[in-house]
């Protein structure tokens, strides 16, 4: 089979933990008027996000964190992937991932 994206590494975390810094590289010629978003979907639902978060402009691509608002609340498998959009406005998927948040107790 030939994947038309790259698959970034099966990721766990406990709901309401701050991520590392996702650091992605862009081989476009130009990244003026470019952005890049983070998606993140229920895995019995992958058609629907329950996060859409921007990622951050660098000098070769893009970077985002996701903090512990971002994670607090989500709990299961979820699809994670990079939507990168051109400054032709067209969209590009092509980083694709698994988030495993694993719930933790709530209360003091």
């Amino acid at each position: 089979m030939i994947k038309f994206y790259d698959k970034i590494p099966d990721m766990e975390c406990l709901e309401g933990d701050t991520l590392s810094s996702f650091i992605i590289s862009a081989e476009a010629d130009e990244l003026t008027n470019c952005r890049m978003q983070c998606i993140i979907a229920a895995w019995d639902e992958p058609e629907t996000a329950v996060l859409t978060k921007e990622c951050t402009a660098t000098d070769d691509g893009f970077a985002v964190i996701l903090t512990s608002e971002d994670t607090q609340g989500l709990a299961g498998l979820f699809h994670m992937h990079f939507r990168f959009i051109g400054a032709n406005n067209l969209s590009y998927r092509k980083l694709s991932g698994v988030l495993n948040v694993i719930p933790v107790p709530q209360g003091g």
